[in-house]
């Protein structure tokens, strides 16, 4: 029975990590975040490829340690193939949101690389990545749909300057684009750093690599910000309008969570850490 069971091991992995969008199964995902309405699309990103990070983590590297240890090779490979594909990839999108899909992509690549390295730091780092990027990934394209909206166009070339129109949204994109570059104080710097520090002992070239994509990234993060709300305003952005009561409502609450857990990352760091030793130490029983 054991054997049957370790032997779909496998399976199970690449059903997860067609979920987690992760290199080469990542061009569904793109797509939909183009396409699809900003609600699904941040469904999505914010639940449905953490749903693959979670698959890997509980049932990969928590129930089939020593079968997951035999192809912990080609893990990394895809987990930094993806980071690198994903920030290259985001350099060239003049669309917004396929742009923002890729940056959700890099981020998964890192929670699958925490995964493979599977020690208790990297793993801790793994999960907490994937609650910050749902939660600013969620904001982003919360704003990014209203900014559609408005300027009538996902082209980055044809926006800018929105700052002047759109102030409420300038502080909550800015604040949100650099919680997903990994900004200390915000939600997404622990989980980033945790899996750089857990992984690197065990794969010293694959870490360095990952972490380059993830500069670029949050590069890409900050050159977006400010192409859009900065520089020359064109004339037809002259009456904008800002984001409404109830998007701002929505937009602060998600807010106030990246930054509770950036500055408090204790509130969740025993329980994660707990549960996370508890795992491993089952599934190598």
């Amino acid at each position: 029975m054991v054997a049957r069971v370790g032997s779909r091991q496998p399976g199970n992995s690449w059903r997860s990590t067609w979920r987690g969008a992760v290199f080469p199964f990542h061009t569904w995902f793109i797509d939909a975040q183009a396409e699809a309405p900003a609600p699904v699309a941040m469904i999505l990103a914010g639940l449905l490829l953490k749903l693959g990070g979670y698959g890997i983590i509980r049932v990969d590297v928590g129930e089939f340690q020593e079968a997951f240890h035999r192809f912990v090779g080609a893990v990394v490979v895809i987990a930094v193939v993806t980071v690198l594909w994903s920030a290259v990839a985001a350099l060239a999108q003049d669309n917004l949101r396929r742009l923002l899909g890729y940056v959700v992509m890099s981020h998964m690549g890192l929670v699958l690389l925490g995964a493979a390295a599977a020690v208790p730091l990297a793993i801790n780092g793994a999960v907490l990545t994937m609650l910050a990027d749902g939660l600013s990934a969620s904001l982003l394209l919360l704003l990014a749909a209203a900014i559609i909206e408005r300027a009538n166009t996902s082209s980055l070339r044809a926006m800018g300057g929105l700052a002047g129109r759109m102030s409420r949204s300038t502080v909550l994109w800015v604040l949100a684009a650099l919680a997903a570059a990994g900004f200390p104080g915000l939600a997404g710097f622990v989980g980033q750093l945790l899996v750089v520090l857990g992984a690197y002992p065990g794969h010293r070239l694959a870490t360095p690599l990952a972490l380059l994509g993830v500069l670029v990234v949050a590069g890409v993060l900050i050159w977006t910000s400010q192409r859009i709300f900065f520089g020359p305003a064109a004339e037809q952005y002259a009456r904008v309008r800002d984001v409404g009561t109830l998007e701002l409502a929505n937009g602060v609450g998600l807010l106030s969570l990246i930054v509770l857990l950036g500055v408090l990352p204790a509130i969740l760091m025993d329980s994660v850490n707990f549960s996370v030793l508890t795992m491993l130490s089952r599934g190598s029983g």
